[in-house]
């Protein structure tokens, strides 16, 4: 859900979106300035 803090491939982030039709999930990466979409599959809650 967005605001949830979750771990991608990347390393860790927020979520801004979730799009349940594409299976993709766009989050804000702590890291860095830049939001990414990651596949639902490739996206864990922290």
């Amino acid at each position: 859900a967005p605001g949830d803090q979750v771990i991608t491939p990347d390393g860790e982030g927020i979520v801004e979106a979730v799009d349940f039709q594409k299976k993709t999930v766009q989050v804000k990466l702590v890291d860095s300035e830049f939001s990414r979409r990651f596949p639902l599959e490739e996206v864990d809650r922290a």
